[in-house]
């Protein structure tokens, strides 16, 4: 086909911050089923991840690529067949999965997608045979002025000459079809073994902390790193915070299972994660916060809090 899109796909961002249980959850409604964000950041693991550069600042530090064993498990426990395609540097059979996968009236999600600044985004539709992608993905404020042209509807791309812009780490979910979702139990059983991974594994993917490790490693940074420029640590500890902002997620999941000992823990987390936002204000506008490092040393006083309180979290699974 020359074009072709999935209409009455619903927007992407709805001001939550992680980008890929919205991706998830847009893409699963277009397929006619809905599960609520809560339940997709916690039951994918999203909500229990951190990571940390292990040189320098890396404001991509919580992009869903550096805990990849949260991909292939959301989709299990949600019931469907996901296959994860790594960018092939073969434009026409990375292009005809996407555009076949939309005339199949599925969407695709793209991992470190063809929009600077995206962590997540989904395929709706292509034009020209797919030499034009339409991409629905985060809030477009947000994005390079270069691609202001590109925007057809709030938070709606066209995208020529996409390929161009493909990271090397970029990947392609193709949604297969439905599979026999797991029970309760057992949804709960392997989302326990993902969440002990994603706190005591020291390192998921190379050049990058995880776990406690990362919330350590943070920490000793804001103490021990030096800068001129108080935006550029600012920045690394903003788009860092997006993974602890969605702690909180893993209260109502724990209670429904009927743990109520990790729900109290991470009950403890949200707490002292609005208590951080309170130490650095996540505005934007706060980076001056950052011109004295006796500012910052409750946040990285709560980082380790965070860390003893998730190391106990572990114990206990």
């Amino acid at each position: 086909m020359e074009k072709n899109r999935i209409e009455g796909m619903e927007k992407v961002w709805n001001g939550d911050p992680c980008e890929f249980a919205n991706c998830v959850r847009v893409t699963c409604l277009a397929l006619g089923e809905k599960f609520e964000y809560n339940y997709i950041c916690a039951v994918s693991g999203a909500a229990f991840r951190s990571s940390f550069a292990k040189e320098n600042w890396n404001h991509g530090s919580y992009h869903i690529c550096n805990a990849p064993i949260i991909i292939e498990h959301t989709f299990n426990m949600l019931g469907y067949k996901a296959k994860v395609f790594k960018k092939s540097n073969d434009y026409e059979h990375d292009k005809k999965l996407i555009t076949d996968s939309i005339d199949n009236g599925k969407p695709v999600i793209i991992i470190e997608p063809f929009l600077p600044c995206a962590e997540v985004s989904v395929v709706v539709g292509y034009e020209n045979h797919g030499d034009v992608m339409i991409v629905n993905c985060g809030e477009n404020d947000y994005r390079a002025p270069e691609y202001k042209s590109y925007v057809v509807e709030p938070d709606v791309f066209k995208i020529p000459d996409w390929y161009k812009d493909c990271r090397d780490n970029t990947e392609i979910i193709i949604i297969e079809g439905k599979t026999s979702k797991p029970d309760k139990e057992a949804i709960f059983k392997k989302t326990l073994e993902v969440i002990k991974r994603l706190i005591t594994d020291d390192c998921l993917i190379s050049g990058q902390w995880n776990g406690v490790a990362a919330l350590k490693a943070q920490a000793r940074a804001l103490q021990t790193y030096e800068w001129t420029d108080t935006f550029e640590p600012y920045m690394n500890t903003f788009f860092t915070h997006y993974q602890y902002r969605i702690r909180k997620h893993a209260v109502g999941f724990f209670k429904d299972n009927g743990r109520d000992d990790l729900a109290g823990i991470y009950s403890e987390i949200a707490a002292l994660v609005e208590k951080m936002e309170q130490c650095v204000p996540m505005d934007f506008n706060s980076d001056k916060v950052f011109s004295d490092k006796n500012n910052i040393k409750p946040y990285s006083d709560a980082l380790l809090k965070m860390a003893k309180l998730e190391e106990k979290a572990a114990s206990l699974i």
